[in-house]
């Protein structure tokens, strides 16, 4: 079973709705236990639906962006249960829903064949906030975890540099920017 934490939901001024929402997305996945396959895919296709109808009905904020991080969280746990999960079209996906869902299998299992489609997710041009910050942390799950060419270093670094310079973006996911970048700039200088 997947424990979350919802007392910030029980405080004066809450909204029914994105209460009512949040319950429905942990009675989706309480009790998970083992999962088939389409089970958890099941399961994060509903949860995906919760964050749209979050995003949607609640204003931007602190607790919004707390139920959107809950509900990214329980997608990432139910990842390993996953077999085929369908990233290119995710990816590529006009609904945000869905993209969330693929930079969390990503964060869950990173991998250099999408990196191209990662990179301009994380420099969030044409990306919501909540996603560019999705993508910038299955980015540096892949720079962690995975070895990286010259080749690769150098476009992560150029970009996530020039973006980080823009300063149109919130501090949390320029300072995302710059730590990858330091990793990357430590793995080089270990080498």
């Amino acid at each position: 079973m997947i424990s979350v934490k919802y007392s910030y939901l029980s405080g004066r001024n809450k909204s029914l709705a994105p209460e009512k929402s949040y319950r429905d997305a942990l009675a989706a996945i309480k009790d998970s236990g083992i999962l088939s396959s389409s089970e958890a895919m099941n399961k994060i296709n509903k949860l995906s639906e919760y964050y749209d109808q979050n995003r949607a009905s609640l204003p931007p904020g602190s607790k919004r962006t707390r139920l959107m991080e809950e509900l990214s969280s329980m997608l990432w746990s139910l990842m390993p249960s996953v077999k085929n999960f369908p990233l290119r079209e995710r990816l590529n996906s006009w609904r945000s829903d869905d993209r969330l869902s693929a930079y969390k299998y990503l964060e869950y299992k990173p991998g250099m064949d999408n990196l191209d489609l990662l990179i301009s997710s994380a420099i969030g041009v044409l990306e919501e906030p909540f996603g560019q910050y999705a993508a910038l942390l299955a980015l540096r799950r892949l720079v962690i975890n995975v070895k990286t060419g010259t080749l690769e270093k150098e476009l992560i670094t150029r970009n996530l540099t020039w973006i980080a310079r823009l300063e149109f973006m919130g501090s949390d996911r320029e300072y995302l920017m710059n730590s990858i970048v330091s990793l990357l700039e430590k793995r080089e200088k270990n080498n």
